[in-house]
């Protein structure tokens, strides 16, 4: 099996994306400056690769 390394990568973090939309509140929620930061700082590029290294090396 050959594996395409960039499309596994993408497939992951989007995986991860969508666990932390779902666990993390919405920044219109109180308190909206911390969560805005919160989401912020989590949704900022380049962010995805140690979860995805997390993700490979349990399954």
């Amino acid at each position: 099996m050959l594996l395409d390394l960039k499309t596994y990568l993408s497939e992951r973090a989007q995986l991860v994306n969508r666990a932390l939309e779902r666990l993390l509140p919405a920044e219109d929620e109180f308190p909206e400056s911390l969560y805005r930061a919160m989401r912020y700082s989590l949704f900022a590029g380049g962010k995805r690769l140690r979860p995805v290294l997390v993700l490979a090396s349990v399954g």
